[in-house]
């Protein structure tokens, strides 16, 4: 017994099951999210205004009238070390050049993930008339809420910039 098949019939099943595999493909890629850089670009996403690390930052960036309070805010959503820090390098200068500006923070996207589970976060912080890429390092805690554990140098920054 011979199965013969025409041309036209042979080309109309490849034609169909190369569209079908397209269509898979583009529907598990989009699933897994691999498609939302590039139709989205570089977007803020949104994120709760109660997260500890962005209301953190926030604070970072705007000292209020009494230091001692503006510290505890800021170290409120940061791990021990992370403040430890904080008051060792950045208190001091940035209380000195900042007091009294206002700040806002917007969360853009996972740079990277670490061995570790801990993260690096590109924000973005509006203060005073500047807008700035500022990238972040952060972990969870026991109850899984992330912490602001440091701001990135400018020099660790750097990596992240052209990815």
């Amino acid at each position: 017994m011979e199965i013969t098949f025409s041309r036209k019939s042979l080309s109309n099943a490849i034609g169909f099951l190369l569209i079908a595999a397209a269509l898979f493909s583009g529907y598990y890629a989009w699933s897994q999210g691999l498609f939302d850089r590039w139709l989205d670009g570089e977007t803020l996403q949104a994120q709760p205004v109660t997260d500890p690390v962005l209301k953190s930052l926030t604070s970072f960036y705007a000292p209020g009238a009494d230091r001692v309070a503006w510290e505890e805010q800021v170290c409120s959503g940061m791990t021990e070390k992370g403040c430890q820090l904080f008051r060792a390098l950045y208190a001091n200068p940035i209380w000195d050049s900042a007091q009294g500006q206002t700040a806002s923070v917007a969360f853009i996207e996972v740079a990277e993930t670490l061995n570790d589970g801990s993260q690096i976060w590109k924000t973005n912080v509006t203060a005073g008339e500047a807008s700035i890429p500022v990238y972040i390092h952060v972990t969870q805690n026991e109850e899984e809420q992330w912490l602001l554990n440091r701001v990135l140098f400018a020099q660790e920054a750097a990596q992240y910039e052209n990815q």
